[in-house]
């Protein structure tokens, strides 16, 4: 039995002081206590961002998804959906009293750019039927600059001047369209038959 108590007594030794009374009490108390971390303070768990509603489409004509039918502008595209909601954040109404209009970018080496009307309350956007607008082709037939858009907040009509593409059809000259219960009429397209 001595020889189990031996490792036991070094062991007490070394601590300074198992056997209690003062010696131990002594040892014990010149020994300082670990320092003791700080609580945690509970934190509640960091609150998601609001989620926004999406951007709804109202086409007004025959669409496939959210491209007029044989459309190849997908209105509905990360980049479309994107600028769309930028525009929502940034912009005030600036068209028919409640809309903003926003012209996007479609195939910029030919100044061709797609045009929407969005209602920021309701979150709805309405693209004119058409896949672009540009300037007058030039010499060789391409644009040489932007369309012209005429519109302004007391109206309910947007006007272009140069070309417009739809449905594989380019034409030059000034078109207007007027949006009333959510399509765009006026100047006939194809995408509009």
């Amino acid at each position: 039995m001595k020889a189990n108590l031996a490792p036991v007594l070094l062991l007490c030794l070394i601590a300074a002081g198992c056997g209690g009374g003062q010696e131990g009490a002594a040892a014990a108390a010149a020994v300082p206590p670990p320092a003791a971390e700080p609580p945690v303070a509970e934190r509640p768990a960091p609150e998601p961002p609001p989620v926004q509603a999406k951007v709804g489409l109202e086409m007004g004509y025959r669409s496939e998804g959210c491209s007029f039918q044989y459309s190849p502008v997908d209105f509905c595209d990360e980049r479309h959906l994107a600028l769309i909601d930028e525009a929502i954040a940034t912009r005030k109404p600036d068209f028919n009293r409640r809309y903003i209009l926003l012209s996007i970018p479609e195939w910029p080496d030919y100044h061709q750019e797609s045009v929407v009307a969005i209602d920021p309350a309701a979150r709805k956007a309405y693209p004119v039927p058409i896949d672009a607008y540009s300037g007058p082709g030039g010499e060789s037939g391409e644009p040489a600059a932007r369309g012209k858009l005429t519109y302004a907040l007391d109206s309910d009509r947007i006007c272009i001047e140069g070309a417009i593409l739809a449905y594989k059809v380019v034409k030059d000259g000034s078109f207007c369209f007027v949006l009333r219960d959510g399509r765009f009429t006026g100047y006939k397209t194809a995408y509009m038959e």
